[in-house]
């Protein structure tokens, strides 16, 4: 592969998470919602982005910034799951596989932050 980011388990996660908010967002129970609906995909979509233009950075603490917008991202994203249980868009099934995900990126995300930090510190 071209770009290293692309190796990245968290990025494909990332890839993957996004994908699923897609595929959720056509369904017709957002009709009406479109403010929730837009923050999600772009909140979910800024997840990958970051983790690629962070990747491409040559600087220790500049690539850490753009994995922490990339993990701030992926917290967005909760606040608005709930807002959507709430007010009955998602499943309570439906809303726990994308809260599993971002715990599972945010968890990713924080040890890539923190392998910066170290090889940084050497």
């Amino acid at each position: 592969m071209a770009f290293l980011f692309e190796n990245l388990d968290v990025y494909r996660l990332s890839l993957s998470f996004h994908n699923k908010v897609i595929s959720l967002c056509k369904s017709k129970k957002f009709c009406g919602y479109y403010h929730l609906v837009d923050h999600l995909k772009r909140s979910s979509l800024s997840v990958a982005l970051n983790l690629a233009e962070g990747n491409g950075r040559f600087h220790a603490k500049d690539k850490r910034n753009f994995y922490a917008m990339a993990r701030g991202s992926a917290f967005e994203c909760v606040p608005i799951i709930t807002l959507c249980i709430n007010n009955e868009i998602l499943t309570t099934d439906e809303a726990q596989s994308l809260r599993d995900d971002l715990e599972r990126l945010s968890m990713m995300m924080t040890g890539l932050m923190r392998s910066v930090e170290s090889k940084a510190a050497r």
